[in-house]
């Protein structure tokens, strides 16, 4: 699939972006997002969509719900807890952005570290994604599990 594609099947229901928006948001959160992102962000504001994106091992993934710029909180780059919903601990010591759901609810969130900038990544909670114990390992023990993506062109492109 290609980004225009994306774009006309996400039901959007806020208004689109502008650069200065983005800007805005990358100075809070202290990251500036991939261009990739960027470009989708200033054409599609999120919202409900169905699609089946295979990985990289060939299993399928079900997105649900694509977020805008809106939807993403920036306490989930400062540690929030995704389980709890507080500021309690850091569960994901990686600079994720969750982007999008997945039907069961995991989320697919976006590395801004400088080592795998950009690369998406399928936080699967029902096999430790958000036990604190798995982000203790090692870069590559992380990435192997739950590595999906090079980028958001490469998840795009895998959309069934």
């Amino acid at each position: 699939m290609i980004v225009d594609d994306f774009v006309a099947a996400i039901e959007q229901t806020r208004s689109v972006l502008t650069p200065s928006d983005i800007r805005w948001f990358e100075q809070q959160v202290g990251h500036t997002l991939p261009s990739d992102y960027r470009d989708f962000l200033e054409r599609c504001s999120g919202g409900e969509a169905e699609f089946e994106v295979s990985t990289d091992d060939d299993s399928v993934v079900c997105l649900s719900h694509i977020l805008g710029l809106e939807d993403l909180d920036r306490r989930l780059l400062l540690g929030y807890s995704l389980v709890t919903g507080s500021i309690e601990e850091v569960r994901i010591p990686i600079p994720m952005l969750p982007i999008a759901y997945t039907d069961g609810g995991d989320p697919l969130c976006m590395c801004l570290d400088a080592d795998a900038f950009g690369a998406i990544y399928h936080i699967d909670h029902d096999c430790g994604g958000l036990d604190i114990a798995t982000w203790a390992r090692t870069r590559e023990e992380i990435d192997a599990e739950f590595r999906a993506f090079a980028s958001f062109t490469d998840m795009i492109a895998h959309i069934q």
